[in-house]
């Protein structure tokens, strides 16, 4: 191949500029020992290292340096005093929401000295089942809960993990995996495990996917997913030490498959995406981007938490639409289910299935160097509540393929009911697709979005705020999926919008509304962090009564202070006897 004299010259003129640097470098460093020259070179080299991994990393420079600065400013003195009365009295008021339907807040805090008699537990478990429970929640009795929770006390301290002592659970684990591969159509190299929670479910994929990073040498694995993906992600990568970049989605959630290429590094071991996800209830457009996943040769997980087993279904239902969510499509690699959410299992129970055994492999934890022998784990439970696992696998085979058929069909046109009706109202306009299990919906003034969902919840609805966009979300439960439920619901809010349109000043003096949209706009996410950490601990808090009385600092054979009373009563009705 001739080279023409115009790019001839163009490579003398690099040749020549390359020469003159150097010569200037030389010149520059003749001063300079050898070990010098080769100590800043190195430190040059780690210092471009360090620029680079900051820049591909979870938080980006410019956040890294806003972060720094606002832990300066919160270590003045006026200012760190200042945040911690603030974060006092909200502590305060989170633990009253947290309590707010304990009229008594009399605690156990000690065990009993004797055991409670049946009754009595009896009473108080009555008690503590009637606090803040959803009057708007209709339990239904469905002709399998019987038969579910005679063959679930069977198996009531069993462990399907130790196949020695419990063969016949560790069967039934296995068929459920095999059950469920079939319905998301696995084939004979598929693979998968049960767990007691779509958190660990999660846990699980990612620890296959940091595996298989690993074995590629990645240094820092990063997951990409949507800022609507499942909560539990995020925890889970972080208790993993995998980087969770966020790409930028649609307002309904959703991810774009172009968008989604262009974040895509050497760095990604995983691809996340939800069907449906978490804040709108909308499916991520997975056919599209399996394809990106299977020509980059990136592992592919699709979070089916949310709907349980209602994708498969809505399939046979043959409802117009395709969702294309699993093992058909070349590049999923991972899904997670939750069983107990729209499967009717009544026990808390979760599913990781695998394309073939190379995945699962990656994610089993195996102990050569334990005294006790060989061990081998494929989740974070080493021990699995037996009675659970009968319970999945019982409704599983009760309800059969026309149960959950119908189930799904409830589910579903209830949905498709309750998002067709909100928008016919005016001011509220439906986010995502809400075709599945959820339906999401924002307002315009005068309504005030997170007024609606405070009066809407004192009411005994289960509706939920979303913080960007401002909305709310219903999800549409077994029990919910009723259309004299779902009228109920739309007289309600038409009684709260009524309600605000006569008095406009409600949503701008709403506590809740000024809680969220701190969340919203907080600069120093540190803050929000705090006050969702306070969250966590006020689940665990035993407050004073409302009337400030102390409680007792010793106890009467165990009994609460509301126990004693009663205990006297008998006492002195005994001694007049």
């Amino acid at each position: 191949i001739q080279m023409t004299s115009q790019e001839g010259h163009t490579w003398r003129l690099i040749v020549d500029y390359v020469d003159e640097m150097r010569s200037k470098i030389n010149a520059g460093c003749l001063h300079l020992e050898s070990w010098q020259v080769a100590s800043y070179t190195l430190s040059l080299i780690f210092l471009v290292l360090y620029i680079l991994d900051l820049a591909a990393s979870e938080k980006g420079v410019v956040e890294r340096i806003r972060a720094r600065m606002f832990y300066i400013l919160r270590s003045l003195p006026w200012v760190h005093r200042r945040l911690n009365e603030d974060l006092a009295r909200a502590k305060k008021e989170l633990e009253e929401e947290v309590h707010s339907n304990d009229v008594t807040r009399d605690f156990y805090k000690f065990i009993p000295e004797r055991g409670l008699g049946r009754d009595e537990i009896r009473a108080e478990a009555e008690l503590y089942r009637a606090m803040g429970r959803n009057r708007k929640e209709i339990v239904s009795e469905r002709k399998t809960d019987a038969v579910v929770h005679e063959i679930s006390a069977l198996f009531g301290g069993t462990n399907p993990r130790d196949s020695h002592s419990f063969s016949g659970c560790r069967k039934m684990e296995s068929e459920i995996v095999r059950m469920s591969l079939s319905l998301f159509h696995g084939g004979s190299t598929s693979i998968g495990v049960v767990v007691p929670s779509s958190a660990e479910s999660l846990l699980v994929a990612l620890s296959s996917a940091r595996s298989l990073s690993a074995r590629q040498s990645i240094i820092h694995p990063t997951v990409l997913a949507s800022a609507a993906a499942a909560p539990a992600l995020f925890h889970s990568a972080k208790l993993l030490g995998l980087r969770v970049k966020v790409v930028p989605s649609k307002r309904d959630g959703t991810l774009e498959a172009a968008t989604l290429k262009r974040f895509i590094t050497s760095e990604t071991a995983l691809i996340f995406v939800s069907a449906p996800n978490h804040s709108t209830g909308t499916c991520d457009p997975i056919d599209s981007i399996a394809k990106v996943a299977l020509r980059y040769h990136i592992p592919l997980h699709v979070d089916c938490s949310l709907g349980g087993l209602i994708l498969p279904f809505i399939e046979l239902c043959d409802y117009g639409f395709d969702y294309g969510h699993d093992f058909r499509l070349p590049g999923v690699t991972s899904i997670s289910i939750d069983l107990s959410r729209f499967s009717a299992c009544p026990s808390s129970c979760a599913l990781t299935l695998f394309r073939d055994e190379q995945m699962m492999k990656a994610a089993v934890f195996p102990l050569a160097e334990w005294p006790g022998g060989m061990y081998s784990s494929p989740s974070l439970s080493d021990c699995l509540d037996g009675s659970a696992v009968a319970a999945v696998w019982t409704t599983l085979l009760s309800t059969g393929k026309s149960g959950f058929m119908e189930i799904t069909q409830k589910v579903v046109e209830s949905t498709k009911k309750l998002a067709t009706l909100l928008a016919e109202i005016d001011g509220i306009t439906v986010l995502g697709s809400a075709d599945t299990v959820m339906v999401a919906f924002e307002t315009e003034k005068p309504y005030d979005i997170y007024h609606i969902i405070e009066a809407m919840r004192s009411k005994g609805w289960p509706l939920h705020p979303l913080v960007s966009p401002p909305a709310a979300r219903f999800n549409m439960s077994i029990s919910l999926a009723r259309d004299d439920v779902v009228d109920a619901f739309l007289d309600d809010l038409d009684t709260t919008l009524v309600h605000l349109r006569n008095n406009p000043h409600l949503g701008e003096s709403s506590a809740s509304r000024a809680f969220h949209q701190l969340i919203a706009t907080a600069a120093d996410r540190w803050l929000v962090r705090e006050l969702a950490t306070e969250r966590a601990l006020a689940h665990y808090s035993v407050p004073l009564p409302p009337d400030n009385r102390k409680s007792l600092r010793f106890s009467v054979e165990g009994r609460k202070l509301s126990m004693v009373s009663d205990l006297m009563e008998r006492r002195k009705e005994m001694t007049k006897e």
